[in-house]
């Protein structure tokens, strides 16, 4: 049976994937809106004003790198940001005469040339504001957030396949998933193929949705959500082809980078109250990878962590506590549940058989369906595997039967472990499991609430 993995599409598929950071929320913020261009061309970059709550007056310089970019023409919006303006190549100061305003978006809109000689890579581009204060002279709290004009390098002369953008699915594993979008030539070659960290995939083989993209998905434990994944192709002949992104920014190795931890923070960074949910899903997500991989002692490329763990309680998880219920007949007994951190999702029931018996004696079978055991470094368990985000809080029915007879009931989810983590006085519970812990469970609220 066919597997469901809920998708979620990332927000920038078809945008740019530019660097972006986040104002602080409810803090005025002058960004600098990044862009793309290639040598010898002219472009221009929007500076916007962004939670603005009342300013008269400001002043500004201006900061670029002089070794990609030439400043050429500055030219104020002097429609919303009205009175009097002054402007050089160097900065420009603006005073209100007619009280504060409110006004958001593009206050100065800045010209620059791409030297013929600039290196591709990003050029940084930074307003260093002064000072903002309001017509009564009170000062005005603020954030200058820089952006970039990413320099591309000369069209390739072989052939090229266009990275389109990327997404995640939150299956057990964290799938991320990498769209591209080839040519005629290319989708004809049986051999073409597309490689994520190494594992190949064929372009013929590959998911295709409605606007001819096609994916590519490499599985990733929640210690890995920092992993970054290295994409290449070659075809049908085993050739190295380029690879490129959209508006014609050439990437000058034959590879291309991304990550999950990239993701989240685009996806929290670009957030509105329209994608507030999905914002909280990747968030949560983050943290639990993060609480993974601090349990695990796994310290390469740490994921975000946006939540604080103090808030969840055993009283928050005390519905989910795994129950066992013993048959009519005997010899076996429930030891407990846990969620394996190392692997994908997955829920052990572990089980031990009286004196005189072989837990290989009986049959088991897992919400109706027959089951078999696996041995772990703790136990020997009843192993539910790969269970999705929108699912870590589904209950399981674990039945252990004798020759027909019921020995054993055990209901549990996920959570059960949660609640067994955090009432536990076991010395081998360590403050670092119950965070990760924790970090399940805000996981799982996150998920409920995005899929209702």
């Amino acid at each position: 049976m066919k597997k469901l993995i809920a998708i979620i599409l990332c927000v920038f598929l078809a945008v740019s994937l530019f660097p972006l950071s986040a104002a602080a929320e409810g803090t005025m913020a002058f960004r600098v809106i990044s862009t793309q261009a290639k040598p010898g061309e002219t472009v221009k970059v929007e500076v916007v004003v962004e939670n603005n709550p009342g300013m008269a007056a400001t002043s500004f310089d201006f900061q670029y790198d002089t070794s990609r970019l030439k400043l050429t023409e500055v030219a104020p919006n002097k429609t919303d940001f009205a009175g009097v303006w002054t402007t050089t190549l160097l900065g420009a100061s603006w005073l209100a005469t007619d009280g504060d305003t409110t006004a958001v978006g593009t206050i100065v809109t800045l010209t620059f040339e791409v030297l013929e000689n600039a290196e591709a890579g990003d050029a940084k581009v930074e307003l260093v504001v002064s000072e903002v204060s309001t017509y009564d002279f009170d000062l005005v709290e603020f954030e200058s957030i820089p952006g970039v004009v990413t320099v591309g390098s000369e069209e390739p002369a072989g052939a090229t396949l266009e990275i389109y953008g990327t997404s995640i699915s939150l299956s057990g594993a964290i799938g991320m998933n990498v769209y591209v979008k080839p040519t005629a030539e290319q989708i004809a070659d049986e051999g073409f193929t597309v490689k994520l960290n190494g594992q190949a995939f064929l372009l013929k083989d590959a998911y295709k949705n409605n606007d001819g993209l096609y994916r590519f998905s490499l599985s990733l434990r929640a210690k890995q959500m920092g992993t970054p994944v290295t994409v290449t192709a070659v075809d049908g002949e085993g050739n190295a082809v380029q690879l490129v992104r959209e508006l014609n920014d050439y990437i000058p190795e034959d590879s291309w980078t991304c990550s999950i931890v990239e993701y989240v923070e685009k996806t929290v960074e670009a957030g509105t109250p329209e994608t507030e949910k999905l914002v909280n899903l990747v968030k949560a997500m983050s943290t639990y990878g993060n609480m993974a991989q601090t349990a695990l002692g796994y310290t390469d490329s740490p994921a975000p962590k946006a939540y604080p763990m103090d808030d969840v309680t055993a009283d928050m998880v005390s519905k989910y506590q795994a129950t066992a219920t013993a048959g009519e007949a005997a010899g076996v007994q429930y030891v407990g549940c846990s969620v394996v951190l190392d692997s994908e999702t997955d829920l052990g029931i572990y089980l031990e058989a009286d004196d005189g018996r072989d837990l290989t004696e009986f049959t088991y079978t897992v919400n109706g369906k027959k089951a078999t055991l696996t041995e772990t470094k703790q136990g020997t368990c009843v192993m539910v595997s790969n269970i999705s985000a929108k699912n870590l809080d589904r209950v399981y029915t674990i039945v252990v039967k004798d020759n027909g007879k019921t020995v054993l009931t055990v209901k549990a989810s996920a959570m059960s472990y949660v609640y067994g983590a955090l009432t536990s006085t076991a010395p081998n519970i360590t403050t670092e499991i119950v965070n990760a812990a924790k970090a399940l469970y805000l996981y799982s609220e996150a998920a409920n609430t995005y899929w209702g």
